[in-house]
């Protein structure tokens, strides 16, 4: 009896992606050159102005969605979000990684001349900085619980704005749980298994969103092994072009993921 409910519900809505590679490729590029012209100003604009054009290309029967206009927080959780990747990628990696390097150097080096003081504050140094990564790992999972809540919430068909069952607190606990038990597997395979992290990922974050009496849900023929076939497709094209179809794939890909999505009724959970 629930299955059939489950068919009727997904019947009754329709999930659909109308975005084109070429209208992205136009949304990157005017955000490159303004933030360019800008000397950077404009890129938190426009990766808002993105966002919303993105969030618009999906409707639910033939009515488009759309974040709403005033959301002025997920201006600046994405200004933030930017903020911390420049930190954390382009200063904090970068940094961290040479004062390993001069670390070993000095313990190579130790062996015949006296670094023992410069050892010392060397490893001082680099514990403080791992310390630091530490931290801001652990935050980094509420942080972008906060943004998909308030993107979420603040997203509506047809008058009816989307629901989140789950606190960003509860959420966020949940995607700490997913990275930390992904990590290690993670860095096992050299990255091969963040294609599964994502699909479990993406699947915790569909259950959280409700849409009138609905959940949404991932179908479960989308695994983890689906989810690696589509990074090596986009990374094989997306080199032999030099990145320049990287929109259509990316378009490519959203469709595919939204093929899997299914509309559950909430009153069975």
């Amino acid at each position: 009896m629930q299955e059939d409910n489950f068919e009727d519900i997904n019947l009754q809505y329709s999930l659909t992606f109308d975005g084109k590679g070429s209208s992205l490729l136009l949304q990157i590029l005017s955000t490159v050159i303004l933030s360019l012209l800008t000397f950077g100003i404009y890129l938190p604009f426009g990766l808002f102005f993105n966002l919303r054009w993105f969030i618009k290309q999906f409707s639910i029967n033939d009515k488009n969605l759309e974040l709403l206009y005033d959301t002025r927080k997920v201006y600046s959780y994405i200004t933030g979000g930017l903020v911390g990747y420049i930190l954390l990628v382009r200063i904090f990696f970068p940094r961290i990684f040479m004062q390993i390097f001069f670390y070993l150097t000095i313990c190579f080096k130790s062996f015949e001349y006296d670094y023992f003081t410069m050892l010392i504050s060397s490893l001082n140094i680099l514990l403080l900085n791992l310390t630091l990564l530490i931290l801001i790992l652990w935050i980094l999972p509420w942080s972008r619980a906060a943004l998909i809540r308030l993107v979420i919430v603040n997203t509506q068909c047809d008058s009816v704005r989307f629901k989140f069952n789950k606190r960003t607190s509860e959420f966020g606990n949940k995607l700490f749980e997913i990275m930390l038990t992904s990590l290690i597997p993670v860095v096992l395979t050299l990255g091969i298994y963040s294609s599964w992290m994502f699909v479990r990922e993406l699947k915790e974050t569909l259950k959280q969103i409700r849409y009138k009496d609905t959940n949404l849900e991932l179908n479960v023929s989308f695994t983890g092994l689906r989810a690696f076939a589509l990074m090596l497709k986009t990374s094989f094209i997306g080199s032999l072009s030099l990145g320049m179809a990287f929109p259509w794939l990316f378009i490519s890909n959203v469709r595919e993921i939204m093929d899997m999505i299914l509309f559950k009724d909430a009153s069975t959970e």
